[in-house]
């Protein structure tokens, strides 16, 4: 995610100006409104949602919902290590087949050290200066354990914003000894596509696409030099989605066959002070990704590649008190997973971190306004899904209930669904496994509650269980639960269940 001095956030204080990415798309869903409107407190409305069981899609993967961190997190040796057992559990949690993703800013300011040498001179940064980090054998031996010990794999970020191709090669070639067959892919360099701009400016105002394409080349060539078997995934963009198509597009042959997958990233609103960083503003739909997905389409076809998003949040500079953390980030975040897989995306893989985090944004948490704010970030930015340090212990935010929930439909061959609900910010998405299909309802509406009933033309359906997401309030920052909800089944496996506003339901059928 980008820093911005006080000039560039109020240059930039309207909402989503940084990002390429909006939260919605029309594609095999229906989702029957933008923003909440005025109703009656308790006020229902009738839905029905009707799954083609026949015409069944790709399967999504295990890996569906990630995490991100920065890359300067390991220079805490006790964070991503074997024996942080709790952190290991919570990633176990999300997924057992996960991916970590190490980037961020920071990682265009770390270094390879072999062994007790000295930083190059050239790793600084021009706009912004921070504490350089190095990287060593110790930092990657401790990650090797750590995502054993969670069943994850990695992909590593490597340093082109103040970095040269050889340091990268050297550092790649450690990266893989350590990682073995749990490193994905490299990537190389973050958000490039800001690197003429706010606080990323490290190359200069004429910074372009065709600048960043021979910079990429010349490291991914001496990458696959050091490390034969190389895998990356790119071009890792912030705003320009046209960069997306292009990088695509402009590939070297000889490195072609290395390029495993399209990335870029995506935050919902921001900075936090801008007047639309607002949980109604959050739940809203955003057609800007339907119109991404528009334009990615055939490259994707075209190449064959998938796509991920390999950063995403709330709001960008380390989220909003009191929207990013709290309940209705985990109703955005489990529609927003489902929207991007219905449209093509193999992965979403959520920011978070703690003091990392603010080493990003120039050691401070732009969103934070009073001292209990800022102690909160150091514990955990706003947005991160996971809370803590190995000192203080773990929690998980609200955002990670609805990576659970979303998570629900790995594994499972999509099913294309239509929504019937009008008038209310309804969705749904339904995936099959074996002769159990599981379908996810999302209620982002905030005063309207729904009764849907489920129908298949092609065969008959009995919901077996249900799960319901739910927090008191939406503005909850505690009391977020995941779990069983045996009343909304009702007797004979009743095919029309309530989900009543600010909610989302998970229920499996057969």
């Amino acid at each position: 995610m980008p820093q911005s001095t006080t000039s560039d956030m109020l240059h930039a204080c309207t909402p989503l100006s940084r990002r390429g990415f909006g939260r919605g798309i029309a594609l095999s869903v229906a989702s029957a409104c933008a923003m909440p409107r005025a109703r009656a407190a308790g006020s229902t409305v009738a839905a029905r949602v009707v799954l083609d069981t026949e015409r069944p899609g790709r399967i999504l993967p295990g890996s569906l919902c990630g995490l991100s961190l920065e890359t300067a997190v390991l220079s805490n040796s006790a964070v991503l290590n074997a024996r942080n057992t709790a952190l290991v559990a919570l990633h176990r949690g999300l997924s057992a087949q996960g991916v970590l993703r190490l980037g961020g800013n920071t990682s265009d300011l770390g270094w390879w050290d072999p062994g007790g040498g000295q930083a190059p001179d050239d790793i600084s940064h021009p706009a912004h200066p921070r504490d350089i980090f190095a990287i060593t054998h110790e930092h990657l031996e401790n990650l090797r354990g750590f995502v054993d010990a969670t069943g994850w794999s990695v992909v590593w970020g490597l340093n082109l914003g103040t970095g040269r191709p050889e340091q990268a090669a050297r550092e790649a070639a450690a990266v893989a000894t350590h990682l073995g067959p749990a490193l994905l892919a490299f990537q190389i360099g973050n958000e490039a596509d800001l690197f003429n701009r706010y606080g990323h400016a490290m190359r200069g105002p004429a910074w372009s696409f065709t600048q960043f394409l021979h910079d990429w080349t010349r490291t991914a060539t001496a990458v696959v030099a050091a490390c034969p078997n190389a895998r990356f995934w790119g071009p890792d963009v912030a705003v320009r989605d046209d960069w997306i198509v292009r990088f695509a597009q402009a590939i070297p042959a000889s490195l072609r066959p290395h390029v495993t997958r399209l990335s870029a990233h995506y935050y919902a609103e921001g900075p936090p002070d801008a007047p639309d960083s607002t949980i109604a503003h959050l739940l809203a739909d955003d057609p800007r990704v339907g119109e991404l997905l528009d334009t990615l389409r055939p490259v994707l076809h075209r190449t064959g590649l998938p796509f991920a998003i390999t950063e995403a949040g709330s709001c960008f500079l380390g989220g909003k008190p009191g929207v990013s953390d709290t309940f209705a980030s985990a109703l955005w975040a489990t529609d927003y997973v489902l929207r991007m897989a219905q449209g093509g995306c193999d992965n979403v893989c959520f920011h978070g971190g703690a003091a990392e985090v603010e080493h990003a944004n120039n050691g401070r948490s732009i969103g934070a306004h009073t001292d209990a704010d800022r102690a909160r970030a150091r514990r955990g930015a706003f947005y991160s899904p996971i809370a803590g340090t190995p000192e203080t212990g773990y929690i998980t935010r609200p955002l990670y209930r609805g990576l659970q929930a979303a998570q629900s439909l790995s594994r499972t061959e999509l099913l294309p669904t239509e929504m019937e609900a009008k008038g209310i910010n309804l969705s749904a998405y339904a995936g099959r496994r074996g002769k159990v299909i599981t379908l996810v309802m999302v209620n982002r509406d905030l005063t309207h509650d729904a009764d849907v009933t489920i129908e298949s033309p092609a065969e008959r359906l009995i919901v077996r269980s249900a799960r319901l997401l739910s927090a008191p309030t939406v503005d909850a920052d505690t009391a977020v639960t995941l779990k069983e909800a045996p009343d909304r089944v009702g007797a004979g496996g009743t095919r029309t269940l309530a989900v009543p506003h600010a909610s989302a339901l998970v229920v499996t059928m057969g």
